[in-house]
């Protein structure tokens, strides 16, 4: 099984903004699930993508203590044209949400994000 969710799409993010995706419902993924973020950035500003998790029914949610983010310092010449597909091992919970921050303070980037989720084996 193989699934896609926008979790951004050209999203203008200012110097030093944030921007989260909706909820994203993990409750259902087998425990071997495997997680990769698509990141296009354009721009000159500077990315940082990182996931916050939440086990409740309530809008609350964090960073776990152990998380690592899914990528720093992504920049519009990072990858081809900006764009790279990370492999990311998350502290899973319920729900999920990605978060992008501009981290170079001195300009804006459009995000597009997307989360691909692979669970089972290839044949």
């Amino acid at each position: 099984m193989i699934s896609t969710i926008t979790t951004h799409s050209a999203v203008v993010i200012a110097k030093s903004g944030v921007s989260s995706s909706d909820i994203i419902n993990l409750s259902n993924l087998p425990a071997n699930a495997k997680f990769y973020f698509d990141l296009l950035i354009a721009g000159d500003g500077e990315a940082k993508a990182e996931y916050n998790i939440g086990d409740n029914d309530d809008d609350t949610f964090y960073e776990p203590a152990a998380a690592t983010d899914i990528c720093t310092g992504h920049i519009k010449t990072t990858g081809t044209g900006g764009r790279t597909r990370y492999l990311f091992t998350p502290i899973v919970g319920e729900r999920m949400k990605i978060k992008i921050t501009e981290t170079g303070g001195a300009n804006s980037i459009t995000a597009t994000g997307k989360l691909i989720l692979f669970a089972g084996e290839r044949t």
